[in-house]
């Protein structure tokens, strides 16, 4: 019978733990195995709470010998150029959320390292919630290409998406691309409200709102560059 459990180390890595139980073990046995697999072996009856405690008891252990954590670096600042702003940041500052200030600094509650950085992330997913937002809504109107509802992600691969229902899904890495790009981006996605497709129509109907396609379509394939590389690597959750 097995099943997972998972537990949060003191330098903020989250393992999970796969837990075998059988009739056979007679004592409960924390290992690593060749490709890193971290497993509990136990007897069938053995308590969820008692396993749970034993991980616990054994984190120093873990830490000994689970691969190092990757260095963690923050950002001492932030260029969004898809909105013309620019921040310096500080770390250890403030409450529960990032602060900004009229001197153009955003003040971090935590300390450099994984929680920052997800505070940063949710930051800038407000951020882009309000300004392409504004963008979106303004594009539309003058596009009279409608959209239902917007939704802000942090897709590893897709800058947006339309939906069958008129849903506009939008990357907040968008932040950090020049503004024509954004721009490109809005309108294609607003486009899709006539042809949820990348039929000729719909490239068609893209080239009526913005002149420079060719340039803009082909720059994207390397919008990445633009993109810190804090912010495209995979988060530790």
């Amino acid at each position: 019978m097995s099943g997972q459990l998972e537990t949060t180390l003191s330098d903020g890595r989250s393992v999970k733990v796969r837990v075998i139980r059988h009739p056979r073990y007679r004592t409960v046995r924390l290992s690593i195995r060749a490709d890193g697999t971290v497993q509990l072996s136990a007897p069938s009856r053995t308590r969820a709470a008692l396993l749970s405690g034993f991980v616990r008891d054994n984190e120093p252990w873990l830490r000994q010998h689970l691969p190092a954590p990757a260095e963690v670096r923050c950002p001492a600042e932030l260029e969004l150029r898809g909105i013309a702003e620019h921040w310096q940041l500080s770390y250890g500052h403030g409450k529960r959320a990032v602060t900004e200030t009229p001197a153009g600094r955003l003040l971090v509650p935590a300390q450099p390292g994984e929680p920052a950085l997800r505070q940063l992330e949710r930051w800038l997913a407000q951020r882009a919630r309000t300004e392409l937002g504004a963008q979106l809504a303004a594009l539309s109107s003058e596009t009279r290409l409608p959209y239902r509802r917007l939704s802000i992600r942090n897709q590893r691969s897709r800058w947006g998406s339309y939906s069958a229902a008129g849903d506009v899904s939008l990357n907040l890495k968008l932040l950090f691309l020049p503004p024509a790009m954004v721009r490109y981006v809005l309108v294609h996605e607003l486009c899709h409200s006539l042809h949820l497709n990348h039929s000729a129509e719909f490239w068609n109907e893209v080239a009526r709102h913005e002149p420079r396609l060719g340039e803009l379509k082909a720059t994207m394939r390397d919008a990445a560059r633009y993109v810190p590389d804090w912010l495209l690597r995979p988060r530790q959750r």
